[in-house]
């Protein structure tokens, strides 16, 4: 239905409100930048080289969240093509010829009120084919939105894990994670504990944008 009220009705640019189209010129420039790897600061140990493309702010954040908080499905193309750049300099120079693809998962209660999840379908519409069920929350977690670093680190430590079912195919296998943006980086430091504990080798993760505190990656690394 939202996709095609996109098209019957005028569109405003979900990243600045310029009318005319759903990402205009100049935001989709922003989301069109080239991929590096972006360390949040403070900086959480065993958090994989996240790479991004873009900043998490402004009017790149405002288009995230259209998509998420929205149902902003008009918006999943840009987002995704994106995510498919970040994806290519994350697998950059891996030894691995075709190493797994594993998303991060909504949680509980956002995968309910939603429908489905966001991150799956951008992963999807980039042309990759993640493991399916590869996380799982073990227990719910609070809405992390206005959590402090330290605050979101400890709502999610612990809270994934690898499905027995799972662990098998997982087990020395090389791993990429996907998610929409990194802020602090306790959820893919979190998704990477989760799939180590079950054998996995996580090289980076794929993100579009990334929040614009930054430190040097022998700082992050040192860390691990």
């Amino acid at each position: 239905m939202r996709a095609l009220l996109d098209l019957v009705f005028p569109a405003t640019c979900a990243g600045c409100g310029r009318a005319g189209r759903l990402v205009c010129v100049a935001c989709h420039d922003l989301l069109a930048g080239a991929a590096e790897a972006r360390w949040p600061t403070p900086c959480p140990p065993g958090l994989p080289a996240p790479y991004a493309v873009a900043t998490y702010d402004g009017a790149v954040r405002a288009i995230v969240l259209a998509y998420k908080d929205r149902d902003g499905v008009g918006l999943t193309t840009a987002l995704a093509a994106a995510l498919r750049r970040s994806l290519n300099a994350a697998a950059a120079g891996l030894t691995v010829a075709a190493p797994l693809l594993v998303t991060v998962p909504s949680t509980r209660a956002a995968s309910r009120h939603r429908g489905y999840d966001p991150v799956l379908r951008l992963a999807l519409a980039a042309g990759t084919r993640p493991v399916r069920g590869a996380l799982a929350h073990a227990r719910d977690v609070r809405d992390s939105a206005a959590l402090s670093a330290s605050d979101r680190a400890a709502n999610i430590a612990g809270a994934l894990a690898v499905p027995r079912v799972m662990r098998a195919r997982l087990r020395g296998r090389t791993v990429l994670l996907l998610d929409d943006v990194v802020t602090t980086g306790a959820t893919l430091a979190e998704s990477a504990r989760a799939l180590r504990a079950a054998g996995a080798i996580v090289a980076s993760a794929a993100v579009i944008a990334a929040t614009p505190r930054r430190s040097g990656p022998v700082a992050c690394r040192l860390r691990e």
